[in-house]
């Protein structure tokens, strides 16, 4: 947390103004915590400095700040809402017609995370329906079984727990 607060307050002051508030509410439950923070949470933000960093480093590129600016709003809503530093599960189901259809690869990737080399798609461990816990934040998710695959789903993972990805195909 200690690296997330210092790239913040480097921020322009309007950025610094809008996740205030947020980083607030994840301070909060730092300092509070009676439990370790989850690794897959403490990952996440990293991104979210290397995203700052960038984000700092290319200040035309404002997608950059724009995707750190909404994961940090995420995360703030969810200590706010729901606890501190939790994962979150994430149940996925492929629906063909409507309808559940089984047996699809599901990948996910946390999308400011594109904005960093090496992070890439993760493929769920087991196919769909299928579920796993991760970091509250703003996600794509997408399905492919043989040579058939999904357009990405964009889903915020945050509050409810589980959350329910629904990937239609066809």
């Amino acid at each position: 947390m200690r690296q997330l607060n210092v790239c913040a307050s480097k921020l322009p002051a309007a950025r610094q103004t809008e996740i205030q508030i947020p980083l607030n509410w994840m301070n909060a439950g730092f300092e509070h915590a009676t439990k370790p923070m989850p690794a897959s949470y403490r990952e996440s933000l990293e991104g979210d400095v290397a995203l700052c960093e960038a984000a700092l480093n290319n200040p035309s590129k404002t997608q950059l700040l724009d995707d750190l600016v909404d994961d940090l709003r995420q995360k703030g809503r969810d200590c706010a809402e729901a606890g501190w530093y939790r994962s979150i599960r994430v149940q996925v189901e492929v629906t063909l017609a409507g309808k559940p259809d089984p047996g699809w690869e599901v990948f996910y990737l946390w999308i400011p995370g594109r904005h960093i080399p090496n992070v890439q798609k993760v493929r769920y461990k087991a196919l769909s329906p299928a579920e796993e816990s991760l970091p509250p934040g703003l996600y794509t998710f997408q399905a492919r079984k043989g040579q058939l695959q999904s357009e990405e789903t964009r889903v915020a993972v945050v509050s409810k727990d589980p959350v329910l990805c629904q990937i239609p195909v066809q």
